[in-house]
């Protein structure tokens, strides 16, 4: 920026400040002050608040890092929250001999179900299903969603 005749010049067209105004008519302007001014002015702020602008800009990128790294962690917390509800989402109850038992749900051979709920081998295992007792046949395949109440008791029947 250049004063001639009153008149002010910009480069770039950016707007004089007051400060800079007065400034100028207080300085017998040569061309070193003309560009140190037009450099200072160049983004239309002097360097104080540039400098302040950087420090504030250096402060909110330290909290959004402080920020992002909250969340990294929380992210991970909920990931590990998501894998035990997961577990336990797959592990029901269902009942033995009027006792609680906490398996895996899916599908069992009846024989080794009896193993996991700790039936013994010589006893048959019923389950209810609609009020009637349904007995299992070691062989046969059960599938356990949870909530499933069971019964063993001694082998009946036989041949003469």
């Amino acid at each position: 920026m250049l004063k001639e005749d009153g008149i002010i010049l910009l480069r770039d067209g950016h707007p004089l400040t007051e400060e800079d105004q007065m400034a100028l008519d207080d300085l017998p302007l040569d061309t070193a002050t003309a560009v140190e001014l037009d450099d200072r002015n160049n983004c239309g702020c002097s360097l104080e608040e540039a400098t302040q602008a950087v420090e504030r800009a250096e402060v909110e990128v330290t909290e959004a890092v402080s920020k992002l790294e909250t969340a990294e962690r929380n992210l991970e917390r909920a990931k590990d929250d998501l894998k035990k509800a997961e577990a336990r989402c797959r592990e029901v109850e269902v009942k033995v001999d009027g006792h609680p038992k906490r398996v895996m749900a899916g599908t069992y051979l009846v024989s080794a179900f009896k193993v996991l709920v700790g039936v013994a081998a010589d006893r048959e295992l019923d389950i209810l299903e609609h009020g009637t007792f349904r007995p299992l046949d070691d062989n046969a395949e059960i599938t356990i969603c949870g909530h499933e109440v069971f019964v063993s008791h001694v082998r009946t029947g036989g041949s003469s």
